[in-house]
């Protein structure tokens, strides 16, 4: 019974090392296992870090310097190309503003004169019946013969008939005066003084002690003013 008591220990303490040293070693294994895999993996990822990424980026920023370096010079040449326009259109704007500038002084200087000509083959009294003709013009309208009547009557201009009669047909040649516009203006002022039947109105531009206009222009004008 003592040998027993004192074997049954030293058997369990026996087993009990084996089994540690059966765990360590299996510890051991597996922390080898798992540095050998990460090793492996860290590895993996330096050499995959390693190969291409690099001669990517020193192959982008090699073309993006390139590529800059083309921009920069086509923005040169398009910068020379727009400033070499803007040079020409402002000299041709130069050469342009001078000639549309001299061009002016010579149709006045043809202008003065044609004029001049014009007022060296007029008498006195023909100019002045002209003036006066322009100046009735511009106040009120006046129909061919009223403005001859006007220019020639004792109580009005007092020039010689035949001066007033040159002075409406000179304007007449330069287009200076519209005998059936004249006539509307007519037509509207008595309108606006008072009211007219339209036979009433052409009567009164037509008659001699009216307007004196034409028969063809009063209707005219009677037509434009609505009747």
């Amino acid at each position: 019974m003592v040998n027993q008591t004192i074997n049954e220990p030293a058997e369990y303490m026996e087993w009990e090392a084996i089994m540690k040293k059966v765990i360590t070693i299996f510890i051991i294994f597996v922390c080898a296992i798992l540095v050998g895999c990460g090793k492996k993996s860290s590895s993996k990822d330096e050499r995959e870090a390693s190969a291409t990424p690099e001669i990517r980026v020193v192959g982008d920023d090699e073309s993006a310097a390139s590529e800059s370096q083309n921009s920069a010079a086509s923005n040169n040449t398009l910068a020379n190309k727009e400033l070499e326009k803007i040079i020409q259109e402002t000299l041709e704007e130069d050469a342009q503003a001078e000639e549309a500038a001299s061009n002016p002084v010579k149709e006045v200087k043809e202008s003065e004169s044609e004029a001049d000509s014009e007022d060296d083959s007029m008498t006195m009294s023909q100019k002045n019946a002209v003036r006066s003709a322009e100046d009735y013009l511009r106040l009120t309208s006046f129909s061919r013969k009223g403005l001859i009547d006007q220019l020639s009557s004792e109580y009005g201009d007092k020039f010689p008939r035949e001066d007033a009669e040159f002075a409406v047909s000179y304007l007449e040649q330069r287009g200076m005066v519209d005998w059936k516009e004249q006539a509307v203006q007519s037509a509207k002022d008595y309108l606006n003084l008072t009211s007219f039947s339209r036979e009433g109105l052409i009567d009164q531009l037509s008659s001699e002690y009216g307007d004196q206009y034409t028969r063809e222009e009063a209707e005219y004008a009677a037509d434009q003013v609505g009747y």
